[in-house]
């Protein structure tokens, strides 16, 4: 299996969003050229990368609790000891801390040139399953 996706249903159960979120996970081995799992160290136990994380802004310290729990549920299942994700790292680290707050603990600093010269600060983190 090399990519995984799981839709979650809304977090309040009334049918107002019709989807909290979206998360895909790939085996982090697999990366394609120029992808931020290229910076990863490696590591020597299975491991998957949260490649993508998509909530409702509307709702998202709950949707991104869920869908953290979903990803460490199915890296779990997948026998994978090790989750691992990058994220935006700008405005003070805010999206960090809210990793972090999940049980994520942020491991590697990177930029990213951008087309127009500026820099896109990122974050990878990781979870020990």
């Amino acid at each position: 299996m090399d990519v995984v996706v799981v839709l979650r249903p809304p977090v309040d159960g009334k049918g107002v969003d019709p989807l909290v979120g979206h998360l895909q996970l790939t085996r982090a081995r697999l990366p394609r050229p120029g992808e931020v799992r290229d910076l990863l160290p490696p590591v020597d136990v299975p491991d998957l990368y949260l490649h993508l994380l998509v909530t409702r802004m509307r709702r998202r310290q709950l949707s991104m609790a869920a869908l953290a729990a979903d990803a460490q549920a199915e890296a779990a299942r997948c026998g994978a000891r090790l989750l691992r994700t990058h994220c935006w790292a700008g405005e003070d680290g805010r999206l960090v801390r809210e990793y972090e707050e999940l049980g994520f603990t942020a491991t590697l600093e990177f930029e990213v040139l951008r087309s127009d010269g500026s820099f896109w600060p990122g974050q990878v983190l990781q979870f020990r399953l």
